[in-house]
């Protein structure tokens, strides 16, 4: 089965973002208020036996009270060639040590890369973007979300989109 680390958003997020995406008139595949996550560790592989093991291991990272504001709505992950619409957050030091601490704890190294803390609230296939009459998204939001807990969640793709459920919440 494909699992992933991820913090689900709030209701509180979840309201805001319904707001955004009534608001912006374009033809993609929004998001579903109850898959709003922001992944600390992307898909991966792993079947029963494994998924109980990581799920102990998990359950053994001591999360501290943490908060993130989010400061954006815009296209993604880069303007040359976007193929979502997104959330950004602010830079978080205590979400790059927890993404860590989580890569420590399961013995998992993900690629290099600089980690973009961001909430994914629409998808569409980046030759689709040259067809929107909007080409520069920019909205600026403050939007604090409080984190309590992070999941370990299954991923099972469709041709509709990804179908999440959680396996194990923790925190």
């Amino acid at each position: 089965m494909r699992v992933f680390v991820a913090i689900k958003a709030p209701d509180n997020i979840r309201s805001f973002v319904l707001q955004i995406q009534r608001s912006i008139p374009l033809n993609v595949r929004w998001i579903p208020p109850e898959n709003l996550h922001v992944t600390l560790l992307p898909p991966w592989e792993a079947d029963e036996l494994e998924t109980e093991a990581i799920v102990q291991k998990l359950m053994k990272i001591d999360l501290p009270k943490i908060s993130t504001r989010f400061k954006s709505v815009s296209f993604g992950p880069s303007l040359k060639e976007p193929r979502l619409i997104w959330l950004a957050a602010h830079p978080s030091k205590e979400l790059a040590a927890l993404k860590s601490c989580i890569e420590t704890a399961l013995e998992i190294k993900c690629p290099e890369r600089d980690f973009t803390p961001h909430i994914t609230i629409a998808r569409f296939k980046p030759g689709d973007f040259t067809k929107f009459n909007i080409k520069d998204l920019n909205i600026d939001i403050d939007w604090n979300m409080e984190i309590g807990s992070f999941a370990l969640i299954r991923s099972m793709l469709t041709k509709e989109g990804a179908i999440y459920s959680t396996i194990k919440e923790i925190g």
